[in-house]
């Protein structure tokens, strides 16, 4: 990659202090809005600064989502039942609004535009949906078990950073949509290194 960096870097402004990671920016910000079924091209566009300033922020939400105030969701407890947070598997609603922990808690008032935000095939929300759940492996008779034992609300704290990271990187993809315009490829430009 450094002659690629070499070259895109001469692409812009030279008094720019762009480098490397401002280009690894740019590049999550693409991936972020593309089209996962396309190939996501990386464009020279000239507004390179709004666009890796952009990624920046995407790459600090994403790579600490830990650390993400929860959003702040409806707790609805079932009365008569113990309050738990131990996950076995959990279940969106049909409308998708609303996620069932367990049988004594859901969460409730989740954003519609979490689902907007994906990782492939699906939403980040059911990624983790399908990945935090109690399981067995038939041939080993191994069994997963998400549930901490030393932190029991993680898996629905989780949940909320994980709505929290969706509805924010979903904000920052749409106002880069409404004001910056990317031109359509790199194909086009001669490389000269």
């Amino acid at each position: 990659m450094p002659g690629l960096f070499r070259w895109t870097l001469r692409r812009w402004d030279a008094t720019e202090p762009w480098g490397q990671t401002d280009l690894e920016f740019l590049v999550e910000i693409i991936l972020n809005r593309s089209d996962p079924k396309k190939p996501s091209r990386i464009p020279l566009a000239a507004d390179f600064s709004v666009l890796s300033k952009a990624g920046k922020r995407l790459a600090n939400l994403h790579l600490d989502y830990e650390k993400a105030e929860p959003w702040e969701l409806e707790w609805v407890h079932a009365k008569g039942k113990p309050l738990s947070y131990r996950v076995e598997r959990m279940k969106l609603d049909k409308d998708k609004t609303t996620l069932r922990i367990n049988e004594s808690l859901s969460l409730a008032n989740i954003p519609p535009e979490v689902f907007d935000y994906r990782l492939g095939n699906r939403s980040a929300l059911e990624w983790v949906i399908d990945q935090y759940q109690v399981s067995e492996d038939k041939q080993s008779g191994i069994s997963s078990d998400p549930n901490r034992p030393d932190d029991e609300e993680y898996i629905v704290r989780l949940v909320g950073q994980v709505v929290r990271v969706s509805v924010e990187t979903v904000k920052i993809v749409s106002a880069l949509s409404a004001t910056v315009s990317l031109p359509s490829a790199m194909a086009t430009e001669k490389r000269q290194d």
